[in-house]
């Protein structure tokens, strides 16, 4: 029963339409802003980050920020290096230690040796030295 009611409860939750759109930042024209600009190139008649949900709007044309990355990376690039800085080992994991049961109690699909596979990553994960260690499907 708590499966239905929550699926029920998603199922409700997404039928919200588009969103309310009122923030000043809705408002913000795509062209003025250099992460978006090559927003306003593939939706024609599009000005501002609001129009772009517009269900009758479709683009032309499939966005292209490489010129956005190309000057983002000038802008890295043209930064002092760090002086005494020391490098930050980062790690996302997909774990895979998700059993899953579908929509209303379908289907399941179990993880193989779970208990076994859990023990093992997670001592294999810490004992790597990350400083910073994402994991999903934990």
């Amino acid at each position: 029963m708590t499966v239905l009611l929550s699926s029920i409860a998603f199922l409700v939750a997404c039928q919200g339409g588009a969103p309310v759109l009122d923030q000043a930042a809705d408002q913000a024209l795509l062209a003025d802003q250099p992460a978006l600009a090559h927003l306003a190139a593939a939706y024609p008649g599009a000005a501002t980050v609001a129009d772009l949900f517009d269900p009758a709007r479709a683009p032309t044309a499939a966005p292209d920020p490489s010129a956005w990355f190309a000057a983002e990376r000038q802008t890295h690039q043209a930064l002092p290096p760090l002086v005494g800085g020391e490098s930050l080992k980062v790690l996302s994991y997909n774990v895979g230690l998700l059993d899953r049961t579908y929509l209303l109690g379908l289907g399941h699909s179990l993880v193989p040796r779970l208990e076994e596979r859990r023990a093992a990553q997670l001592g294999q994960l810490f004992a790597a030295g990350w400083d910073v260690l994402t994991l999903r499907e934990l």
